[in-house]
C-alpha cells in the first residue's frame, strides 16, 4: 500500500479559498548574471509601472510578435533593426513608428541610449558571427546599465562559457524562472522522492529557433533531476514528412524542427523530452513522478495527482490578457517585463555549463544516432568531472 498522504497545514486545496502568500525566496535562474532577475509579483498589464527605452532586432517573420511583445511588456522601441541586407518598408519595421532604423547591430548595442536591448534572434546573417557571443560587448553594455535580453541561448556552446559560468545576455522566457515554477517547488515534499520526468514545449519559428525550446526545457530538467549521464536524441527536420532530408545542425540556434530524447542519468533517473519550434499555440507542460504523487505542470497551474486518485490543483495566479490571443506573447512579454524590472529580486544561479552541455548532446546525439554524454562536452569545456 502507498504510504499515507499528510494532511496539509499551510494552505487549502484549492486557491479559490487559500490567502496569498508571499512570493517563494527558492527558485532557479540562468547563470551567474549581474542583472537577471526573478519572476517577481510585476504584471506586465499593470498600470502604473516604468515604460523603457529599447532597442529591438529580430529576424524576417518575427516583426508582428516583437511589437505586441514589447507593447505588452513595457517597451518604447527607440531604435529597431532586422537581420538582413535589404529592409522593405512595407514590411515589418513599419510596425514600429518612428523608432529610428538600425543596421549595424553591433554598433548600435556599444552607443544606444536605450535601457534595454533585446535580441528576439542571434542577430546575424549568414555566417557572421553573433553580437551574442561576443561577450566584452556584452559586459560593456552591462556595465553602462543596459539590460540584453534575448529568446535564445547566448552564447550556445558550454566550451564558449570558458572558465566562467556567467551570461551576460538574459535568455527569456525559462520555465525555471515562471512563477509555477516557484510553485512545483514547494509542492517537492508531497511529491516524494522524483523518479522521472517528462518535459514538453512547443512554439512556431516567431518564438525562437529550436535550441531556444530546448534549452528551457533542459534547464527544467536539470532544475529537478540534475545533470544527465547520457543523451539520446533525433530531430526531424522541416520537411522531413516530404522526402527532404536535412542533416540537423551542429549549432544549438540554428536548429529547427523536432526534438525528442531519452535521459538517462546515473541514480537510475530518467526523463523525457519533446520540444518543436515548427507547431502551432505555444504550450509548455511538465509532469513530474514521484513516490508520493505525480505533478501535471503548464505555464499558469500546478495539478497533483495522488496515488489514491485524488486531485489538488495550484494555481499560481498567471498574468492572463485579452490584449493578445497567443499564449507565446503574452508568456514572453511577462517573463521579459520581469527580467528588465529592477525591482525584481536576485535569484540564486543556475548552472548554466551543464544545461547547455546537455543540450549539445542532444543535438550530437541526433547527428550521430548515438547517445552522447554531456560530461565529454564539459570537459572540453573545462569542467572535471566530479
Amino acid at each position: 500500500m502507498p504510504p499515507a498522504r499528510k494532511p496539509r497545514t499551510t494552505k487549502a486545496a484549492s486557491t479559490k479559498t487559500r490567502s496569498k502568500k508571499a512570493a517563494p525566496k527558492a527558485a532557479l535562474t540562468q547563470a551567474e548574471l549581474p542583472l537577471a532577475k526573478s519572476e517577481a509579483e510585476v504584471k506586465p498589464n499593470a498600470k502604473a509601472r516604468e515604460v523603457f527605452d529599447a532597442l529591438i532586432w529580430y529576424d524576417p517573420g518575427q516583426g508582428y510578435m516583437a511589437r505586441e511583445v514589447a507593447e505588452l511588456a513595457g517597451l518604447r522601441t527607440i531604435e529597431v533593426g532586422i537581420t538582413g541586407e535589404a529592409i522593405d518598408e512595407r514590411d515589418e519595421p513599419a510596425l514600429f513608428g518612428e523608432a529610428r532604423r538600425i543596421t549595424d547591430i553591433r554598433s548600435a548595442i556599444a552607443t544606444t541610449d536605450a535601457k534595454v536591448v533585446w535580441l528576439t534572434s542571434a542577430g546575424v546573417h549568414g555566417r557572421e558571427a553573433s553580437p551574442l557571443e561576443d561577450q566584452e560587448l556584452l559586459r560593456a553594455a552591462a556595465e553602462r546599465g543596459v539590460r540584453v535580453c534575448t529568446l535564445e541561448p547566448a552564447p550556445e556552446s558550454a566550451v564558449d562559457l570558458g572558465q566562467r559560468n556567467c551570461m551576460w545576455a538574459r535568455t527569456t522566457p525559462m520555465l525555471v524562472e515562471a512563477p509555477v515554477f516557484a510553485e512545483l517547488r514547494e509542492c517537492l515534499p508531497e511529491i516524494g522522492p522524483i523518479r522521472a520526468v517528462h518535459v514538453s514545449g512547443r512554439s512556431t519559428t516567431a518564438c525562437g529557433s529550436l535550441g531556444a525550446r530546448l534549452f528551457d526545457a533542459m534547464a527544467t530538467v536539470h532544475a529537478l533531476l540534475g545533470a544527465a549521464d547520457r543523451i539520446d536524441a533525433s530531430i526531424v527536420s522541416p520537411g522531413a514528412t516530404r522526402g527532404v532530408y536535412r542533416p540537423p545542425s551542429t549549432a544549438l540556434r540554428a536548429a529547427q524542427g523536432d526534438l525528442s530524447a531519452h535521459l538517462r542519468f546515473s541514480n537510475g533517473k530518467s526523463a523525457t523530452v519533446n520540444v518543436t519550434n515548427h507547431a502551432g499555440a505555444w504550450q509548455r507542460g511538465v509532469t513530474v513522478l514521484g513516490d508520493l504523487a505525480c505533478a501535471r505542470v503548464t505555464d499558469h497551474r500546478v495539478d497533483l495527482v495522488f496515488a489514491d486518485g485524488h486531485v489538488e490543483d495550484r494555481h499560481e495566479g498567471a498574468v492572463r490578457s485579452a490584449e493578445s490571443s497567443d499564449s507565446g506573447v503574452v508568456r514572453i512579454a511577462d517573463q521579459l517585463r520581469r527580467a528588465i524590472d529592477p525591482r525584481s529580486p536576485e535569484l540564486p544561479p543556475m548552472d548554466a555549463k551543464a544545461i547547455l552541455a546537455m543540450c549539445e548532446a542532444a543535438i550530437l546525439s541526433a547527428r550521430t544516432g548515438e547517445a552522447e554524454h554531456p560530461s565529454t562536452l564539459l570537459l572540453m569545456a573545462g569542467v572535471k568531472r566530479r
